[in-house]
């Protein structure tokens, strides 16, 4: 896209705008934002008038502080206002970051009441601080923004852990030492990603670092946690180590117990390798008692924010320890409620899945009945090349030949993998020879 996008907020209201120029940025808009665009040694008032005279859009983040505390925003969107009238253009897109009331409609003087009654006749989008929430008001309306720049939002990992690191900072109220601390993050990431061998140094001066300037240290033991878990077996203990601290140090926040279940159950798997089953017994129970603790914490409203992006990992987590133990019925029970979480935001997981089909089948429920569930999850994913194959082997149980065969083919034909192959010869294989003795003879 070649719109060119200005973004108008108050200073004070920096961390929200930093997370939205950050995911526009990533969905590739071309956004404009004086602190980080902005060139050091031009006219600030000359070049942001300018890029207001250039763009196409205008997303102003409207807010009391917008209105009351900023004499710039003033500035911005009577410039903008001008533009309209002279040129139609840009477009405006309004987004408050707050319940609409009375704020709205009060004015520090005749001037601003002109311009600001203008703004208030438009049309707005929330977009709510509270970012990742039940309502999903942050991402809806960044689809929108998005789909009027005909681009795609592309959001975050599920875990938004960057944009957590940016909430804690906020108490700081130092931008400066703010961004000193995000861009130590920042430098951590890049340095993985490049697979740099000093990682794990680079972590534990920025925990240092976080730690002087006095910023929250949820965030960093928990980000250095959960790196450590995703190298080798053997920092696992260390990880381990650093949930527990989280939980007795943060009791009320569920992302500490969800770290500390996942990484008991990842020791308790690697005892049960070792065939060590006392000590894997006891790794799973306590990995089940932190998941539900977890679950648990989540329905408090202040952790709301946190719901939708741990409760369907902590749910499969829960239903993959209760498989591995035994518990075949709580296992889909938990499986079952993180397939619905699954539908509701439209994505899919193989693993899900398949762990369900096979305790469907192990619990001895009716071919009939997974065949329905199957087209029933076909509905949602007519894509997925999993379902297709699960339905075939449902209709080779059933010894329906031609059916299996057009499921199994469909599988084939989304995913030409050696395993969808070898499913779909051996359903030609076995029913073929049937098919032909029952074929009436051709006369003429």
């Amino acid at each position: 896209m070649n719109n060119k996008v200005f973004l108008s907020y108050s200073w004070k209201d920096c961390q929200i705008a930093m997370r939205l120029y950050d995911d526009l940025s990533r969905s590739n808009v071309p956004i404009w934002r004086d602190q980080i665009d902005g060139d050091p040694t031009a006219d600030f008032e000359k070049e942001f008038l300018r890029k207001i005279d250039e763009c196409d859009y205008f997303i102003m983040l409207d807010s009391p502080n917008y209105r009351e505390k900023s004499t710039w925003c003033y500035t911005e969107v009577k410039r903008c206002l001008e533009n309209i009238e002279r040129r139609n253009a840009p477009r405006i897109i309004v987004c408050i970051l707050v319940e609409d009331g009375p704020w709205r409609r009060k004015h520090k003087n005749e001037r601003q009441k002109q311009v600001f009654e203008q703004i208030n006749k438009l049309k707005y989008q929330k977009l709510y601080y509270s970012g990742y929430d039940d309502e999903n008001v942050y991402d809806k309306t960044l689809n929108f923004i998005c789909e009027l720049l005909e681009t795609s939002y592309e959001k975050w990992d599920k875990i938004p852990t960057y944009q957590d690191f940016m909430d804690e900072l906020n108490i700081l109220h130092d931008e400066t030492t703010s961004k000193i601390l995000l861009d130590g993050y920042k430098h951590i990431l890049n340095k993985d990603i490049n697979g740099y061998p000093n990682v794990k140094e680079s972590f534990l001066v920025w925990l240092d670092d976080c730690k002087n300037a006095g910023a929250p240290l949820f965030f960093p033991k928990w980000t250095y946690a959960v790196w450590l878990v995703n190298q080798d077996e053997s920092y696992l203990k260390e990880s381990e180590k650093l949930f527990y601290e989280l939980t007795e140090s943060y009791p009320e926040d569920p992302r500490g117990f969800r770290g500390y279940g996942s990484v008991s159950a990842a020791i308790a798997n690697s005892y049960r390798e070792e065939n060590n089953m006392v000590r894997s017994t006891a790794y799973y129970k306590t990995a089940i008692q932190y998941l539900q603790k977890a679950e648990m914490l989540m329905e408090l409203p202040k952790n709301r924010r946190h719901k939708d992006v741990c409760q369907f990992d902590v749910l499969t987590n829960i239903g993959k320890v209760f498989l591995i133990t035994g518990n075949y019925a709580e296992s889909l029970q938990y499986n079952n409620r993180a397939i619905e979480i699954m539908k509701k935001k439209r994505f899919f997981r193989e693993v899900l899945i398949d762990d369900s089909f096979f305790l469907m089948k192990k619990m001895g429920f009716d071919t009939l009945v997974i065949i329905d569930w199957l087209k029933r999850l076909l509905l949602i994913y007519g894509v997925e090349s999993l379902l297709y194959q699960l339905l075939g082997l449902c209709y080779i149980d059933t010894n329906e030949g031609t059916k299996a065969r057009i499921a199994l083919s469909k599988a084939y034909e989304l995913c030409p993998s050696d395993e969808n192959k070898d499913y779909l010869a051996n359903a030609i294989s076995r029913f073929c020879k049937n098919e032909k003795e029952t074929e009436k003879p051709h006369t003429s």
